[in-house]
């Protein structure tokens, strides 16, 4: 929102304006900058600050990049700590918002974050893992510290908080719920960091293999239709190993005495879409000659 009217805003198509404004910005002392990073809204804290001067761009084609305010060093810690700790959980998208974040552009500043990171583990983990946010589960958790990646094309995969060893399965748990739910589980699984980790797919299908008669039969009961249509398999040979899907490398097998009530739930969901054609198409199940018969 800031960025529109920041661009839409005619005085700031002059050059003079421009200079004022970056000089009312220069002269803000630290007790100044301290508040606002404190109390301004998110757009204000994620793309108006910087870390050095040169990083404000008289003829930039964004107009906010024309000015900026420059992170003092002793206050450099408590904008990190804002931007993750309040900022950051409230963005519609991870992704998005740390793209729009100039002070990314950093090295200095990447490397503090990754440390903070780091260092407040468990604050962290804790905080996160708690927050009804999808996206902050697929996109800020990862397996190990190679999987930050300092020069990645995606900026948010240069930050990452590392799952430790003992906490892989209260995140799986925590991230299957959100599966179970998805629009889409295909978009949703391809997004998550930790699955191209080959420890976290077999810990996954571990986790999925143990799921027992009741919790199957809740999910072909509650799960929404995508889950439904994409993850339920007939046999552990319906899984790939190296799918460019990787939900296919995943499944829940249908217990036989099972099968009959999850065509019900299948046949129940294809009378009430547009889409036949397309979810017959993504249904796991119908490449078994065995499930074709019993439907």
């Amino acid at each position: 929102m800031l960025k529109k009217v920041l661009n839409r805003s005619k005085p700031l198509m002059n050059a003079t304006f421009r200079s004022t404004v970056r000089t009312y910005m220069k002269q803000l002392n630290n007790e100044n900058i301290a508040y606002l990073i404190k109390a301004a809204n998110s757009d204000f804290v994620d793309i108006i600050f910087v870390m050095r001067e040169d990083e404000i761009k008289d003829n930039a084609e964004n107009r906010y990049e024309c000015f900026g305010i420059v992170i003092p060093h002793e206050l450099l810690v408590q904008y990190l700590c804002r931007w993750i700790d309040l900022t950051l959980l409230i963005a519609y998208s991870v992704r998005e918002y740390i793209d729009d974040n100039r002070s990314f552009m950093n090295l200095t500043f990447n490397s503090c974050i990754r440390i903070l990171m780091r260092a407040q583990f468990t604050e962290y983990y804790q905080y996160y893992i708690q927050l009804e946010n999808m996206d902050i589960l697929n996109s800020m958790f990862v397996m190990t510290e190679e999987d930050i990646m300092n020069r990645s094309g995606s900026r948010h995969e240069c930050i990452g908080v590392i799952i430790r060893d003992d906490l892989i399965q209260p995140y799986i748990r925590k991230w299957f719920e959100y599966v179970t739910n998805a629009d889409s589980v295909k978009e949703y699984m391809n997004a998550n960091r930790p699955l191209k980790n080959t420890t976290f797919k077999t810990a996954l299908r571990t986790f999925l293999r143990q799921l027992d008669r009741y919790n199957i039969e809740n999910l072909i009961q509650t799960g929404s239709s995508t889950f439904v249509y994409t993850m339920f398999v007939m046999t552990a040979v319906d899984f790939k190993d190296n799918a460019e899907n990787r939900l296919e490398c995943f499944g829940i097998v249908i217990p036989c005495d099972l099968l009959m009530q999850y065509i019900a739930r299948l046949f129940d969901g294809l009378t009430k879409t547009d889409g036949v054609k397309k979810s017959i198409y993504t249904n796991r199940c119908f490449m078994n000659g065995a499930f074709r018969i019993a439907l």
